[in-house]
């Protein structure tokens, strides 16, 4: 890996956002990781899926990605069967802080986190299109967080695909440029 590569690796941001966690045991990391793998295949016919549509399409188009993608977190936090098997539910988390290396979030203490566990994450912050990433991720620190019964739980991906980290890159120097411009602004006037 270049050394550009691993600093671009390593840029973090404040954000706000949406994380589902759930945590996993071995067998269903492994499993995880296949489909991290699977999924990442998939994505590179994406671009070429939606050439040639109008700038409105689009728009259309995320807009109903975006959309199917909370669906597909609403379907996952209702998993009835799951946690009546004896399955970790998943979880939803405060987004605090992101890079494509890793997140910090704020989750309820009886999410069960402590330092070391595997958990599948889902990162979706504000105003990210499309679906959510994908990851494998470790935790690395859990502290309590400023209000009552709740963590600040920092994880660091373990695996992530190719495609997903690139969009978290982009959404994170977009943001930067954003918080540049603005403060750019508001020393002119």
């Amino acid at each position: 890996m270049n050394s550009r590569h691993e600093q671009r690796k390593f840029v973090r941001i404040d954000v706000g956002g949406d994380v589902f966690f759930r945590l996993v045991d071995p067998d269903r990391a492994a499993e995880l990781e296949t489909k991290i793998v699977q999924r990442d295949r998939g994505a590179d016919g994406v671009a070429s899926e939606w050439e040639g549509y109008s700038s409105f399409e689009l728009k259309v188009l995320r807009t109903m990605a975006n959309l199917e993608a909370k669906l597909d977190a609403v379907l996952d936090l209702l998993e009835e069967e799951n946690e009546a098997m004896g399955g970790e539910p998943l979880r939803k988390g405060l987004l605090l802080n992101l890079s494509a290396s890793g997140v910090v979030f704020i989750a309820k203490n009886k999410a069960n986190l402590t330092q070391d566990r595997m958990m599948e994450l889902k990162i979706s912050p504000a105003g990210y299109l499309g679906p959510p990433a994908l990851t494998l991720a470790q935790v690395v620190h859990v502290s309590p967080a400023q209000s009552q019964n709740r963590m600040e739980v920092a994880a660091s991906f373990k695996k992530i695909g190719g495609y997903d980290q690139e969009r978290l890159v982009g959404y994170t120097f977009r943001q930067m440029r954003r918080a540049i411009q603005s403060k750019n602004k508001g020393q002119a006037s």
